[in-house]
């Protein structure tokens, strides 16, 4: 396995706080980092400021908050300052599940996330396609970047990890993550120009055998997510790690860190 996580007890708080980890291999030899929650509020403290961070930049936030306030003001009704985070329930799950692998590799190795690729969906009520997580170490050698494919289930079930490592091994036979280049378009559009070329030469790259990609898996779900992962992980891909994520009532955390986040959003 190329890629080795970070001690838990490194992380931040309040996430190292929020569970209990330890590291183990699956039955098909597989690493694999347990998490179990032990401090939902912290939970909840640590993601709140992490979920808005990828579905709106800080600017573009404070510019929408003002338009809901003078629409309101006027006696007015409208989607054109809607809020940025899903309401839909499922894709509320995905987006969850997604940002916590994010931030959690952030946190445990030295990859960074260039882009929000959330804050640049249109319909922030669906799930965006291509890859769930893209990271890059550039000033590694070789250039590192980490695939990530989050699942969410409220019952831990064997096809969440199959499809879990499905997508993974499409990215892998695609030998360029399929997210690559929008990421380095949309940082090129957004003058993060020599971001962009950085990013950009990252295919060249991979192509070369000059740069080294990890995939990473996560399963979200009840207490038996770590039993789940352990039992159908297949030891077919190259360098995969899994991370499975135990709470009491995974649809409750979820629920409740964005409920809070839509009470920010329209408190004027």
């Amino acid at each position: 396995m190329g890629l080795i996580l970070k001690n838990h007890n490194t992380v931040s708080e309040p996430l190292r706080s929020s569970f209990m980890a330890d590291d183990k291999k699956t039955t098909s030899g597989v690493s694999h980092r347990k998490l179990v929650e032990s401090d939902s509020t912290k939970l909840c403290e640590y993601m709140m400021p992490k979920i808005k961070k990828h579905h709106i930049n800080e600017e573009n936030y404070l510019r929408r908050k003002a338009l809901l306030e003078a629409l309101a003001k006027s006696g007015l009704v409208t989607d054109a300052c809607k809020s940025p985070y899903p309401r839909a329930d499922k894709t509320r799950k995905g987006n969850y599940a997604e940002v916590l692998l994010a931030e959690y590799l952030q946190e445990t190795t030295d990859t960074k996330m260039p882009l929000y690729r959330l804050q640049f969906n249109t319909n922030p009520d669906q799930a965006m396609k291509g890859d769930d997580v893209l990271l890059f170490d550039l000033d590694s050698t070789p250039v590192r970047i980490i695939v990530g494919e989050a699942k969410f289930r409220k019952v831990a079930v064997g096809d969440a990890v199959q499809e879990a490592i499905e997508g993974l091994t499409r990215a892998q036979n695609n030998i360029v993550p399929i997210s690559l280049l929008f990421v380095a378009d949309t940082l090129r559009v957004t003058g993060n120009n020599d971001y962009a070329d950085r990013v950009e030469e990252c295919a060249l790259l991979i192509t070369q055998g000059k740069a080294e990609t990890d995939y990473v898996g996560l399963l979200m779900s009840d207490n038996k997510a770590s039993t789940v992962v352990d039992a159908n992980t297949t030891n077919s891909l190259h360098n995969l790690l899994m991370i499975s994520v135990s709470m009491q009532s995974p649809e409750t955390v979820v629920k409740e860190a964005f409920d809070k986040l839509e009470e920010e959003y329209e408190r004027i």
